[in-house]
C-alpha cells in the first residue's frame, strides 16, 4: 500500500523573486488507480500516477523550473511512460534527481528530464519490461509481441537524454545481461552511458577541483590581453565552478571590467585562504 504522502509537490520563489521552483518526489512505486489515506482509510487518486502528475504539471508555467527526486523500485509502464511524456513535453527546465534508487520505468522519467544529478551512494537498474500472463500458447505467443513492442517504446524514452553516449545496441545488452535479469549501474557509469549528467556537489572529488582552478589560472596567464575579463565575479565564479562542476564562461561572454591586478583569480583566492 502507498501512503499518500509518496508524491508530493512543494514550490519556492527563488531568492530574487524571480521564477519558481516546483519540486515533485517519487518515492514509491509508480501505479494508477488509488491510494488508501492510512489515518481516514479515505480512497485518493494514486500521487504516482499519471494523472495525479498532469495536475501537479498544470501548475507551472515554462518559466519555472521542475526538480523530479527519484526513490523507487519501479512500477507500471503505462503509468510510467505517460509521466515521462508529460515531462518531456513541457516547456520548463526539468532537473532529475536521483536520491536513492532509479530503477526500471524510472529511468524513462528520469530520461525526460533536462539535466540528471546522481549522487554516488545511488543506483540505476535498467531491464526488458516484463508481465505475468494466464492463458494458451496463442495467447502467451501473443503477450510475448506485446512485450517486444513495449520494450521498443520503453528503449526510445531512456535514450532521448543519452544522446551519443549510448546506441540502441549497447541499452540491449544492459537489458540483456545477467541472464535477462538485467543490470544495476553505478552513477559513474550512469554519466558514462548517458543515463546520468553529473554528480552530486558532495561528491565532487577535491583534486578534479583543484584541477579545474588550475585550467583557469592557466588560461588568464595564456591570455593578458583578456585577463581583465575575470573580475572578481569571474574569480569567483571558476572558484564555484571547481568545486561544484559549473561549467565557466568564455572571457568574451562575460562584461569587460577595468584592469585590476589585485582582483585576478590568484588575488581572490589569497584572500579567501586569508580568512
Amino acid at each position: 500500500m502507498a501512503l499518500k504522502i509518496s508524491f508530493k509537490a512543494e514550490a519556492q520563489t527563488d531568492k530574487n523573486g524571480e521564477g519558481v521552483t516546483h519540486k515533485l518526489y517519487i518515492y514509491d512505486p509508480v501505479h494508477g488507480g488509488y491510494d488508501i489515506d492510512p489515518e481516514s482509510w479515505e480512497f485518493h487518486t494514486s500521487e504516482t500516477s499519471a494523472a495525479y502528475f498532469r495536475k501537479a504539471l498544470e501548475a507551472v508555467s515554462k518559466s519555472d523550473t521542475i526538480e523530479v527526486h527519484i526513490n523507487s523500485a519501479g512500477g507500471s509502464v503505462k503509468e510510467g511512460l505517460a509521466i515521462a511524456n508529460q515531462l518531456a513535453a513541457h516547456p520548463a527546465r526539468k532537473v532529475a534527481y536521483v536520491d536513492g534508487f532509479n530503477c526500471s520505468v524510472c529511468t524513462a522519467i528520469s530520461s525526460a528530464c533536462d539535466q540528471v544529478v546522481m549522487p554516488k551512494s545511488a543506483v540505476t537498474y535498467v531491464h526488458h519490461a516484463w508481465d505475468s500472463v494466464a492463458g494458451n500458447a496463442a495467447q502467451l505467443r501473443s503477450a510475448a509481441d506485446a512485450l517486444d513492442t513495449i520494450d521498443t517504446a520503453f528503449r526510445a524514452a531512456i535514450l532521448r537524454h543519452a544522446g551519443e553516449r549510448m546506441t540502441e545496441e549497447r541499452l540491449v545488452e544492459l537489458m540483456d545481461a545477467n541472464g535477462y535479469e538485467g543490470t544495476w549501474l553505478t552513477a559513474e557509469q550512469c554519466i558514462e552511458c548517458g543515463l546520468a549528467d553529473e554528480l552530486a556537489a558532495y561528491d565532487i572529488d577535491p583534486q578534479e577541483a583543484m584541477r579545474r582552478l588550475q585550467e583557469a589560472q592557466a588560461k588568464t596567464d595564456a591570455a593578458p590581453q583578456q585577463a581583465t575579463a575575470y573580475s572578481a565575479a569571474a574569480a569567483l565564479q571558476a572558484v564555484a565552478a571547481a568545486l561544484y562542476a559549473i561549467p565557466l564562461q568564455k572571457p568574451e561572454e562575460q562584461k569587460p571590467a577595468e584592469p585590476d591586478a589585485s582582483r585576478d583569480l590568484t588575488g581572490i583566492l589569497m584572500k579567501l585562504a586569508e580568512m
